[in-house]
Order: structure tokens, then sequence, then C-alpha cells
């Protein structure tokens, strides 16, 4: 696999992306890249590690085995991935979850789950076209219908949006970015409920990237701000990296069929 191929699978796989990018979001959030004492991690991170781990195994391990038994399995991910690693993150920075960062943390949390809850659809899909099933996963989709799936997907992806745009309402060019992402991924939700069989493995993966992609331009610009770059510089690089994801989700509206890059 090429270099390029590697780091777009890296994007598009949330299990590897996502606790990375929520871990150094917390971080930038609180302006942590710019103090020379990062890194020292806190017992209470420490401790949240050892949570984590012991969630893990009752995961995705025998016997219990949770990703295999609940169609609550995307919620209970979302604790894995996204809450775990931003509270560790602000461990590294020396400081405990306030106020502040609940409605951060709910709205990563609830972007994560939208995805999450797809992720059965894309299992469904891939199965079709390999004829075998792959490792069980309890997912929604096992549980209830397609629309049911996509329609608690969409609430989640909404809401989730929605909060990420209150915490960035006194800066108008973010909240305008993170609209444009919000457009995209309501709209992809959508269609992909009327989307073939055959296709819709592509189009969970489009979804996966672009919320991705939100997180990564939410990163860049709480990183730069707290390195103290102007804001017309922040706004700028943001907003490169805004038109780079979503130009994958605008290419991939004409070219339905084509293959992702890094996609097997």
């Amino acid at each position: 696999m090429k270099a390029g191929q590697t780091v777009w699978a890296w994007v598009r796989h949330r299990l590897t992306a996502t606790p990375v990018i929520c871990a150094l979001l917390a971080i930038a959030i609180h302006n942590g890249f710019a103090h020379a004492d990062l890194f020292t991690v806190s017992p209470f991170a420490l401790v949240v590690l050892v949570i984590m781990a012991a969630l893990y195994v009752l995961y995705f391990l025998p016997p219990v085995k949770l990703v295999a038994r609940t169609p609550l399995a995307p919620f209970i991910s979302g604790l894995l991935y996204v809450c775990g690693p931003y509270i560790v993150g602000l461990g590294l920075w020396q400081t405990l979850p306030s106020s502040a960062d609940y409605p951060w943390l709910a709205g990563f949390y609830l972007l994560y789950v939208g995805q999450a809850i797809l992720y059965g659809i894309r299992q469904s899909s891939a199965d079709a076209k390999t004829a075998q099933k792959n490792k069980p996963v309890a997912m929604l989709t096992q549980h209830f219908s397609k629309d049911t799936a996509c329609f608690v997907s969409l609430a989640c992806v909404i809401v989730g949006s929605l909060l990420l745009i209150w915490q960035v309402r006194n800066a108008l060019w973010l909240v305008a970015i993170i609209g444009l992402y919000l457009g995209a991924l309501a709209f992809s939700v959508i269609q992909l409920a009327d989307t073939p069989q055959k296709e819709e493995a592509n189009a969970v993966d489009v979804i996966s990237i672009t919320a991705t992609g939100l997180l990564v331009t939410i990163l860049v610009a709480y990183t730069l701000v707290g390195l103290q770059a102007p804001t017309i510089a922040v706004a700028i690089v943001a907003g490169m990296v805004a038109a780079a994801f979503l130009g994958i989700f605008f290419w991939f509206l004409g070219n339905p069929n084509a293959s992702l890059p890094g996609q097997r």
C-alpha cells in the first residue's frame, strides 16, 4: 500500500484516528501545546487509562464481549474512543474535566456515535459482497431497520454538531465551516437511507472521513490559536484543511462507485 493510501486508510478508520484526535483536541482546546510542562501525566489520567483498558477487555474480549451482545455497542464504544482519550488528554495537561469541557465532550461523543451506528450498515454491505460473515458486531441495524439506524445517526450528528457550533460561536468563520460539515454529513446520512447496498460501504466511509475532517479542522484551529497565530492565518489554514476533507465529499458525490484512497 502506498504512503498516501496508508494515511487515508488511517483517517477513515475511526478506531485508530478518533482516540488520538480526541486526546489532542483536549490539549489544544486548553492551549496545552503552548506549555512547557505538557506530558507530565497526572494520577487521574493514569486511573482513566486503567478504566479504559478494563472497558476495552469487556467490550472486545470473551466471555463478556459487549460488542457482540448489545445494540448499544456504538454508545459504549464512544466512551472508549472519545470520552476516555479526551480525559487522558486533559490529564497530560495536568487538569481535570470542568463544566467548560462537557459540551465539547458531548459534541465529539455524539458525532462519533453517529458514525459508529452506521458501521453496522457498512459491515452488512461488506458481508453481502464477500458472501461471508465478519466478526459478530451487535449494531442497531441487527435489531431495527436501516431507516431507523439512519434516523438515530442523523439525530446524533445534528445535536453533536450544534453543540460544537455553540462552543465556537464567537468565531463566526469556524461556525460557518462546521455548518458546512454539518450540511455534508446530514445530506450523506439522509441519502444513505436510499443508497443501494453495493454502494453503502463507500457512502459510510465518506461519512467517516467527513466527520474526521471536522475534528481535524477544530484541532488545527485551536492548536494555532494556542500558539497565538493571527486570526486570519488560523482561518486560512483551517479553511484549507476543511476544503481538503470536503473535497473528498464532493468528489464522492460525482463518483459514488469509485474506490476511496486506502480502501481495499
